[in-house]
């Protein structure tokens, strides 16, 4: 794996990821993020056919694109080419 940083406009989200935030549960992350940072890295698929496509970190990635007032200038951590991402979300 690859540490880089990646403007959160560039990121896509997977078709796949079936996890959904309750408003409670947002909430509690939006604090987290404003409190904290970005404590666990998103990590974004780098193989060319599925290049910036999250694998892990998609409701973080959620409430940063929600919030105002939150910067992210974060580094994520990529992972080259997988056939199987979708076993990691």
């Amino acid at each position: 794996m690859e540490v880089i940083e990646r403007p959160i406009a560039e990121l896509i989200f997977a078709e796949y990821n079936p996890r959904q935030l309750s408003t409670d549960q947002y909430e509690h992350l939006k604090a987290s993020l404003k409190r904290f940072d970005c404590v666990e890295p998103v990590i974004v698929n780098t193989h060319p056919d599925r290049k910036d496509i999250i694998v892990g970190g998609h409701q973080r990635v959620r409430v940063w694109n929600g919030c105002t007032g939150l910067e992210l200038s974060r580094c994520w951590l990529t992972r080259g080419p997988i056939d199987t991402t979708s076993l990691l979300s």
